[in-house]
């Protein structure tokens, strides 16, 4: 075997580190063991030992083992970064590195039950509510959607007269059993920029969490106690809120003109909720301007939040900016 490894490593440069290897004997006397270990100048290794994340042993794995991947998993959401993400944020953290990993372990050997229910217990608790807590099984059941269906119990008596009606119409309406269950709700007017949007995803994403104002600025997380600096990450001149960073700035300010200049449009950018209120109204209207305007107002958001984050994360000199 030696010789076959020694051929090979003439061939092609690459020769065996005797410090990076070890070896496992299994079912042999103590002679034939320090006879192998002379020839390979290795030394004795024991078991369970880790190979490219996977666990190896002798004997079946038991719970211990598979502690690290459900340790791991925990680390990684416990970060404080993770804890400001939307639900898309999170949902896309999920499938990037806790699903991840768990596949190629499932590609390797199979993973107990218990560790797969553990992994999506805790993928399904950081989310709905963003935390990392490791429930038990039978707790964790009784999850935000589980406790969000049993209080609609309450609409039972309802849905029975609505269906009741419908059958007898022979029409089923599914807008009637959402209003029924969701009841009467009070409609915001920029509802309007997200229907017919052609912009990224990513952007409406950032659009909409910026309406609802829960966008990850300095001032709310200088209230959740995070950060200690507030200032704007563009100017450095005031308090880093979500309408100053947007159209109070001077630098967005400068953005939001050339933008205006270059899709034609005439008009004068205001403060944050005259802002909306325009916008919204101008692309309540029909036509390629309105869908242009729609699509050119999401985009910059978005750009400006990447260029605040970029800022932050020094991913971008501030010199260029």
């Amino acid at each position: 075997m030696m010789n076959t490894v020694n051929v090979f490593s003439k061939s092609n440069g690459l020769i065996v580190n005797p410090l990076k290897c070890k070896l496992f004997c299994g079912s042999i006397n103590d002679e034939a063991k320090e006879a192998v270990k002379q020839l390979t100048n290795f030394e004795q290794g024991q078991l369970p030992v880790k190979y490219l994340g996977v666990p190896l042993t002798n004997k079946r794995l038991t719970i211990n083992h598979y502690l690290p991947l459900i340790e791991k998993r925990v680390e990684r959401i416990r970060h404080w970064t993770s804890r400001l993400l939307s639900y898309a944020g999170r949902v896309q953290l999920i499938q990037s590195v806790a699903f991840a990993i768990a596949q190629y372990l499932l590609q390797c050997l199979p993973l107990p039950k218990f560790v797969l229910n553990k992994i999506d217990c805790i993928c399904r608790t950081f989310l709905w509510t963003g935390n990392s807590v490791m429930d038990d099984m039978k707790s964790s059941t009784w999850s935000w959607v589980f406790l969000n269906i049993m209080k609609q119990r309450q609409y039972i008596p309802q849905l029975q007269q609505l269906w009741d009606k419908m059958v007898s119409n022979d029409k089923f309406s599914m807008k009637l059993v959402f209003e029924c269950l969701v009841g009467s709700m009070a409609k915001v007017d920029w509802r309007y920029l997200m229907r017919h949007n052609p912009a990224r995803p990513r952007a409406m994403i950032i659009l909409w969490m910026l309406c609802h104002g829960r966008l990850s600025t300095k001032d709310r997380m200088c209230r959740f106690g995070f950060i200690q600096d507030n200032a704007c990450s563009l100017c450095r001149e005031n308090d880093e809120t979500m309408p100053h960073l947007f159209f109070s700035c001077r630098i967005t300010h400068t953005i939001w003109s050339h933008i205006l200049k270059w899709i034609e449009c005439h008009h004068t950018p205001c403060a944050w909720q005259d802002e909306l209120k325009w916008v919204t109204a101008t692309t309540r209207k029909k036509g390629w301007k309105a869908r242009l305007l729609k699509l050119a107002f999401t985009e910059t958001v978005y750009g400006i939040w990447h260029l605040r984050n970029s800022m932050i994360f020094d991913t971008l000199d501030r010199s260029n900016k």
